[in-house]
């Protein structure tokens, strides 16, 4: 319905593609997961996650939904490589080090402390490995797209 829309009253004209693109890809560490899958109860506990400066924390959580989740909240562009299926419950809880100098200099991501603290508490907490490689994204392409029609009200 929304796509009827946009084509309506845009002229909006858009196709899929994919692309590698620099980016991340989450993976099993040596050690193995230390996910817990989320029991079978017949209820839905699907895809809850909070994100703080601290931490994080999910139920019933896919591991496609955690590498795009766990990326978009850092600025990076993160891809599901585990190879777990189903359904997790994780906590995961990092310090982030306040006083890197780093974050101070021109052109320096402030988000690079947390990144760091985040990525190294996935693979000693939860067993998985934040490892930066080129990535397969699927995206959106716009052909063609006008200012929009008047409305016919």
């Amino acid at each position: 319905m929304l796509a009827k829309l946009l084509a309506d009253r845009f002229k909006l004209k858009l196709h899929r593609s994919s692309d590698q693109i620099p980016g991340y890809a989450l993976q099993v560490a040596k050690g193995g997961s230390k996910l817990k899958p989320v029991a079978d109860d017949g209820e839905d506990h699907r895809d809850t996650v909070r994100f703080t400066n601290t931490g994080m924390s999910g139920q019933g959580v896919l591991m496609r939904d955690l590498a795009r989740f766990f990326g978009g909240k850092l600025g990076l562009i993160a891809v599901d490589e585990t190879g777990l299926t189903g359904l997790y419950d994780f906590d995961v809880h990092w310090r982030v080090d306040t006083a890197q100098p780093a974050a101070d200099l021109p052109g320096a991501d402030p988000r690079e402390p947390l990144r760091e603290a985040a990525i190294a508490a996935l693979e000693s907490q939860l067993g998985l490995k934040v490892v930066s490689k080129k990535v397969t994204v699927e995206m959106l392409v716009i052909d063609h797209v006008e200012k929009p029609s008047a409305s016919e009200n």
